[in-house]
């Protein structure tokens, strides 16, 4: 998967790449300062979720969703 998605902390926005979705969760890749713990948006066409980042490698973040999709809202989204 390699939809275009926005980020959002507080009030800042940021351009994201979804890689990777499911109920839980995704991973994402994206330049900015997040670290774990961090409460986020993830927002695309299909897509408006809150988030917490659970880790971090380079420009890789692993999200977490506060509150899981269902299948269906997963496939909505491919």
């Amino acid at each position: 998967m390699f939809r275009i998605a926005s980020l959002t902390v507080g009030a800042v926005s940021e351009r994201c790449h979804i890689l990777n979705l499911s109920t839980a969760g995704a991973m994402i890749d994206c330049v900015g300062d997040l670290g774990a713990a961090t409460n986020v948006c993830l927002r695309s066409d299909q897509l408006d979720q809150a988030a917490v980042v659970c880790w971090r490698i380079g420009s890789r973040v692993g999200l977490r969703f506060s509150r899981p999709l269902t299948p269906s809202d997963v496939r909505r989204c491919f």
